[in-house]
């Protein structure tokens, strides 16, 4: 008697199973198609450039460790206001500056990648925008170049 044979899967052999979301929930749309331009994207071989989700990452810590010291700091409340009024200050900054990243350099940006590497050049980085507006069934993808490929060259004569 022979032993049972087991086939083994490949990831080209196995299909994705569709995603179901409900189509009157706009965000999650625009999510789903988000997520599939930047997997889209990262498969041609582009690699994600994190640079200001870092940014925001480490205000974010900063801003938590303010509130931290202002909520635990072991000194009683008429002599802690100081403490707290530059907590408060420190924390009001680091989220503004957050805001700032989000409302006026990232914009609607999806995805910004590093410079895509091909025989030894480098080449362009993108930066992938989308717009979905509401009560609309129009999605927009803009790809944009993020940065020059080389630095501009003066010619003198």
């Amino acid at each position: 008697m022979a032993a049972p044979q087991v086939a083994s899967s490949t990831p080209a052999d196995e299909e994705e199973e569709p995603l179901h979301i409900d189509t009157g929930d706009q965000m999650k749309v625009k999510q789903v198609l988000d997520e599939a331009v930047v997997k889209a994207i990262v498969d041609a071989g582009y690699e994600e450039n994190f640079f200001y989700d870092n940014i925001k990452l480490a205000l974010m810590v900063i801003a938590c460790v303010f509130a931290l010291i202002a909520q635990f700091y072991p000194m009683p409340f008429p002599e802690s206001r100081p403490l707290l009024g530059v907590c408060c200050l420190a924390y009001f900054l680091a989220s503004t500056i957050i805001q700032l990243i989000v409302s006026y350099v990232e914009q609607d940006t999806i995805l910004t990648t590093q410079p895509l590497r091909s025989g030894g050049k480098a080449g362009e980085a993108l930066k992938v925008r989308t717009q979905f507006p509401r009560f609309q069934d129009e999605y927009t993808v803009f790809v944009e170049e993020a940065g020059m490929q080389d630095p501009p060259t003066v010619s003198s004569e």
